[in-house]
């Protein structure tokens, strides 16, 4: 298992569990948002691409694995799987898995614009 780069002074073992996760089955623009200050619904929004619903799937699967086996938790969820759009809620962080169609569509960078960014993939 390769080690990516985890957030400069930041040790959230969620976050980084999470970012490896999707790493680890090939999401791409893997970004973080660090939304302290900015939001109340979360503290962290991760955005990762997938290639398609399928591999939207897989990185859900992936993160709830990981969950489960890590962390001893069980995601609760509804999953639309035919949405190009899935957000897995982790409390502190909120999970954006988008197609690249609809991640450009959205462009959740854009909408938090003042948010401190962390590109953790290329």
């Amino acid at each position: 298992m390769k080690k990516k780069p985890t957030p400069k002074n930041e040790e959230n073992a969620e976050l980084n569990a999470a970012i490896q996760a999707l790493d680890d089955k090939k999401a791409a623009e893997i970004t973080v948002l660090d939304l302290e200050d900015k939001s109340s619904i979360a503290r962290y929004f991760v955005i990762a691409t997938a290639t398609s619903q399928p591999h939207i799937r897989g990185l859900r699967n992936e993160l709830e694995k990981v969950w489960e086996k890590t962390f001893a938790r069980k995601l609760k969820h509804e999953w639309n799987s035919e949405s190009n759009w899935q957000v897995v809620d982790l409390g502190d962080i909120l999970i954006h898995l988008f197609t690249s169609e609809e991640r450009a569509r959205f462009n959740l960078e854009g909408l938090w614009g003042d948010a401190k960014m962390m590109r953790m993939s290329a």
